[in-house]
């Protein structure tokens, strides 16, 4: 089976195509997809930025490409490359994450998916991108001479020797720098296969966090959802937690790592029933107020993260926190006497929070924006005061 494309046009083939040998002529920025395809051998002679998208199974892909992207979920069994070409291939091989081949004359310079390999394919192809053009212009200057020497033998090979050291020049600039661009690429690969395990990242990340807060009675865990009838109710739209952490890493091994840092943390209460405080505790009163309370800690996280794939990760730790009091912190209340609207700030005369929490927290993260749960492992509340309640949380975070 033969099939040619011109430049700038696209064909996509929804049926299952099954054939021993399928040869692909593509023009400049064509575009073929294949959604379900079975060959012995693939032929692929395509121009400068065409995109070939290739679904099933492949024996072996005969490489004719200049600057080509192959991409799709196929398994192949061998590239052979018939000139001086760059390839990229993008194979899924049955796992969760695709990886990426780039061949240069049959040799593999890396088999994993990476900003690095994205970097270096697109600084190759804009390489490629200017020696094509200047090996235009001087195609155009040499025919341009020939027509002002009127077929003059003498004038035919000036011309012609014009062109060759011009075109020798622009090809020997290219190669350099394509040679210089490998020798990068092979350095830092080699250099990060070469890196030892445990290593410490010193980049620091900023990670703002911000959710909704409830809690819940009984056991850290057991009473998640056990009722609140009779205590003190929450808002879940008002009530909220505003987390900030710098942390830092130290990586185990290509896959895990360990996250560690300092952080700050501040937990507003809002009281869906109206609360009152009586010196020593808070109580439900008839009262038509708006209440809350502001809890404020310094913390330390500690979080094991597992990098599945190029950009999603899961993590999961505890994070300790010591409480403090302010002005701005502890029972306020709001409510209106006589026409007038009247704050009340206890700030540091509330003193009921516990002075330590310890929470465990787990999430999901894609390109630095993180989905988080929180629950409390320590009762908000000082023995003896308030009563028994657990705070957690669900929100979304984002590091910088």
């Amino acid at each position: 089976m033969r099939l040619r494309r011109g430049d700038f046009t696209s064909i996509r083939f929804y049926r299952r195509v099954k054939v021993d040998y399928l040869k692909i002529t593509a023009g400049q920025q064509a575009m073929l997809m294949f959604d379900s395809i079975d060959a012995d051998t693939v032929d692929i002679d395509a121009d400068v930025y065409a995109k070939i998208e290739l679904n099933g199974r492949v024996g072996v892909i005969l490489n004719g490409c200049s600057s080509t992207v192959v991409k799709g979920k196929f398994t192949v069994d061998k590239v052979e490359n018939k000139k001086d070409a760059v390839y990229r291939v993008n194979i899924r091989y049955f796992k969760k994450y695709p990886h990426t081949l780039i061949i240069e004359k049959g040799k593999v310079l890396l088999e994993e998916d990476t900003d690095k390999t994205s970097e270096y394919y697109r600084e190759l192809t804009k390489a490629y991108g200017v020696y094509q053009y200047k090996k235009i212009q001087l195609e155009k200057q040499y025919r341009q001479a020939l027509q002002e020497g009127k077929g003059s033998e003498k004038d035919s090979l000036k011309a012609e020797r014009i062109y060759e050291e011009e075109h020798s020049k622009i090809l020997k600039d290219y190669l350099a720098c394509k040679q210089q661009m490998a020798d990068d690429f092979q350095s830092e690969e080699t250099d990060y296969k070469m890196k030892k395990f445990p290593s410490w990242n010193s980049q620091v990340e900023l990670h703002a966090g911000l959710g909704t807060s409830l809690w819940h009675k009984g056991g850290a865990i057991s009473g998640l959802f056990s009722s609140l009838s009779g205590v003190y109710q929450l808002k879940p739209l008002s009530s909220r937690q505003i987390s900030l952490n710098l942390t830092t890493s130290w990586q185990l091994t290509k896959s895990f790592s360990v996250l560690a840092g300092l952080g700050w943390e501040d937990n507003v209460y809002t009281f869906k029933n109206n609360v009152d405080f009586d010196g020593e505790n808070l109580f439900l009163s008839d009262d038509k107020t708006k209440d809350k309370l502001v809890a404020r800690y310094f913390t330390l996280p500690v979080m094991l993260e597992y990098r599945f794939a190029k950009s999603w990760a899961l993590y999961g730790g505890i994070i300790g926190g010591i409480n403090y009091n302010t002005s701005f912190t502890g029972f306020k209340r709001h409510y209106i006497e006589n026409g007038r609207h009247i704050d009340e700030k206890l700030g540091k005369q509330y003193a009921n929070f516990n002075r330590w929490k310890l929470q465990a927290e787990a999430g999901i993260s894609y390109h630095g924006v993180t989905l988080y749960f929180k629950q409390s492992l320590t009762p908000v509340f000082k023995t003896g005061k308030e009563r028994k309640l657990y705070p957690f949380s669900l929100g979304i975070a984002v590091n910088f």
